[in-house]
């Protein structure tokens, strides 16, 4: 039977907190006066921005963490490494040739492979957002197919990235497509229960 790791499921715990500290008062009154509730704009916002937040830091260390491996098995096995197939496409990625001078090195092959890792590890720590083409490079990191990644996941994640982007840049009192606060819950629900599904297949 599939698990989450621990890892993500720390994740998917704080952003229930986030959801009890910001949300659930604005819920219950939605339930009880659907049309009169008054909706808290600023706690909507903080919801939006922190849950947001946790997603970027998850799906940025899960990329992180497969990297360290790669690196890790060719400092072992160098040439016999079983992520032979994941440098190819971190190389392909980042338009950085494997290129080996001298075949029978293997200290050559490491070095190569060591500064590829380097660059793939930077353009984690530059990352900002969740949009499609972020998570899309971070999934080939952490060791995924680009190609199979569910659209579903791609397009949840590029809109809610937006809307985090419209708070982030001009303010919540400015932001005009803040939804109901179940749907704000729902969305952010959704998005975990896919991400879940890509990495973990359940």
């Amino acid at each position: 039977m599939s698990q989450a790791s621990p890892l993500f499921n720390d994740m998917t715990k704080r952003v229930k907190r986030l959801k009890s500290k910001y949300m659930a008062r604005q819920i219950k009154n939605e339930i009880t006066d659907p049309i009169n509730y008054k909706f808290d704009i600023l706690n909507a916002a903080a919801y939006q921005l922190l849950v947001h937040a946790e997603i970027e830091e998850y799906i940025e260390t899960k990329a992180l963490e497969m990297l360290v491996l790669i690196k890790n098995d060719v400092v072992q096995n160098g040439y016999g490494t079983a992520y032979f197939k994941n440098l190819l496409a971190i190389a392909n990625e980042l338009g950085v040739p494997i290129s080996i001078t001298a075949p029978y090195d293997e200290g050559e092959f490491k070095a190569v492979v060591n500064s590829l890792i380097k660059k793939a590890q930077k353009e984690v720590s530059d990352n900002n957002g969740i949009k499609s083409h972020s998570f899309s490079k971070l999934a080939l990191f952490s060791g995924y197919d680009k190609a199979l990644i569910d659209p579903m996941l791609l397009a949840n994640i590029t809109t809610y990235g937006k809307r985090r982007g419209s708070v982030a840049h001009k303010g919540p009192r400015h932001v005009t497509n803040f939804l109901s606060p179940s749907s704000e819950v729902k969305d952010a629900e959704d998005i975990l229960s896919l991400l879940r599904m890509h990495y973990y297949k359940f």
